[in-house]
């Protein structure tokens, strides 16, 4: 029944609007051209790049050296999938990288985690 309601939708999404759906593998587009979706890549200018060199090499939080290798790798050509399957030194999820990704982009840095407070005597 899913199924039956999905195709229900995605013929009513075709009538309106000149869009084609194949595999879901495949990207819908216009005019009944099908793409394979393209793979997320991140390009550095040089000072960004000795930037994320400096965190993997000298910073004191493992997560951060962590976050900088896999977009390094990223920058480099790799998939975030394949970084997160095989890039690292943990198996991480490809969502987990792809996170981190769309977090630099977006903002320009690495995700810092907040400080915690810490105990305090009564």
């Amino acid at each position: 029944m899913p199924e039956v309601h999905r195709e229900g939708v995605r013929q009513e999404l075709s009538a309106q609007a000149d869009i084609t759906f194949s595999e879901p593998r495949m990207m819908a587009t216009r005019h009944g051209e099908e793409t394979m979706p393209q793979p997320r890549t991140l390009v550095l200018d040089a000072e960004q790049r000795t930037s994320l060199d400096k965190v993997l090499r000298h910073d004191h939080r493992p997560y951060l050296r962590e976050q900088a290798a896999a977009l390094l790798k990223i920058s480099d050509g790799m998939n975030p999938s394949s970084v997160a399957m095989g890039g690292l030194l943990r198996r991480r999820k490809p969502d987990t990288v792809r996170g981190w990704l769309d977090y630099y982009l977006q903002h320009g840095h690495l995700h810092v985690r907040p400080a915690t407070r810490g105990f305090s005597p009564q």
